[in-house]
């Protein structure tokens, strides 16, 4: 009877036309559902004219439908809130009722011996040990293939930044964006080694960004209770085009962790000059963020089999220093931004910033 609700739940949810039919599936007929909700409380401090303090509690909701048809193909779908921002999920307690609560994963996978493929919207296949080549909640639109033979596997990416639709009246101006990375995965001796090459290439529509090609090299080692990793990401830009984070963690019993991370991240080095990056960086324009030397240091409890919680503080500063041209452009390192996104969005680093994160997750 519960499985039964759950479906007919998630049938409402996605809206199919056709309940008597879906409700004859039961969860375990190759449909799985899943979820996870989480509560988090953070504290912002920055150099600033005005408003230099902010604390706010937010809570971020997803729950979706997986289903196997065949050894061959699946389906997958999520909802999430705040579906309409593309890489901040979070909805912000007391800030004026409730966000969107939209579609933020929906695709087809096929897999067929070492071959598979994903038609939709979904993560990106896309390895690195930290989201500063990709933020990990910015879905991807389009086609993923992937191939794999024995530690060596290859995925590359064809994704929709924009679509141009009729006006210009060429499918050519789509904006588009795509990815490429050989991954390769080892044990030895009791230890786990994982890395990976890769390449990020972007139709940069309008000369708006200052990169347009980004190679990134990612690296992972694995011992017992402890790993360390690194990620190094190189741009075409002319200035301020790279970026590395170094990371350690031990788990010190098992249900408590530990982390720390360093950051350097040049302006123009990660994808969409850092707009597609990461967001966990204080950055009030809610997408991602570079120009920036930072610390991240982070304690991870396993409070109970699906409950977790994580403490984190972050403490950055601006790489190079920005000049504002009250325009709509910024200059960095003798380079002038090319846009008013970055005035809009926060995307490039202006002052120092500190930030102080507890995050609550329940998942199911």
């Amino acid at each position: 009877m519960i499985k039964r609700f759950f479906v007919l739940l998630m049938a409402l949810m996605f809206g199919f036309s056709s309940l008597p039919a879906y409700a004859g599936v039961e969860v375990g007929d190759n449909l799985s559902l899943f979820g996870d909700v989480r509560y988090r409380y953070e504290q912002d401090d920055r150099d600033h004219t005005t408003k230099e303090e902010r604390d706010r509690h937010r809570i971020r909701a997803r729950i979706g439908a997986k289903y196997t048809v065949d050894e061959n193909w699946g389906l997958k779908i999520r909802l999430a809130t705040k579906a309409g921002s593309a890489n901040s999920p979070h909805q912000t307690l007391g800030d004026g009722g409730s966000d969107s609560f939209g579609l933020d994963q929906a695709y087809i996978s096929y897999k067929v011996a070492d071959f598979n493929a994903i038609f939709g919207k979904a993560a990106a296949k896309y390895w690195a040990t930290t989201e500063v080549v990709f933020d990990g909640d910015l879905q991807h639109e389009g086609i993923q293939l992937g191939y794999k033979a024995g530690p060596v596997g290859f995925h590359a990416g064809y994704f929709i930044a924009t679509e141009a639709g009729w006006t210009p009246d060429n499918p050519n101006d789509d904006e588009i964006y795509t990815t490429a990375q050989v991954v390769y995965g080892q044990g030895f001796g009791g230890l786990k080694l994982k890395a990976a090459l890769g390449a990020v290439s972007i139709a940069n529509e309008g000369d708006a960004l200052q990169a347009e090609s980004h190679s990134t090299a990612s690296a992972q080692l694995k011992g017992g209770i402890w790993r360390v990793a690194v990620d190094y990401i190189q741009s075409d830009a002319d200035e301020e085009e790279t970026a590395i984070v170094a990371q350690a963690r031990i788990k010190a019993t098992d249900w408590l962790g530990f982390r720390i991370y360093s950051y350097s991240v040049g302006a123009f080095a990660a994808p969409y000059d850092g707009m597609a990056s990461q967001d966990n960086f204080p950055n009030p324009g809610g997408s991602g963020v570079s120009n920036f030397d930072g610390i991240r240091v982070q304690a991870d409890f396993k409070l109970a089999s699906k409950v977790s919680l994580d403490i984190r503080y972050y403490d950055m500063e601006p790489k190079e220093k920005v000049t504002d041209n009250a325009d709509g452009t910024y200059t960095i390192a003798g380079l002038t931004t090319k846009g008013a996104t970055y005035v809009e969005e926060d995307a490039i680093l202006t002052d120092d910033r500190t930030r102080i994160q507890v995050n609550l997750n329940v998942k199911f």
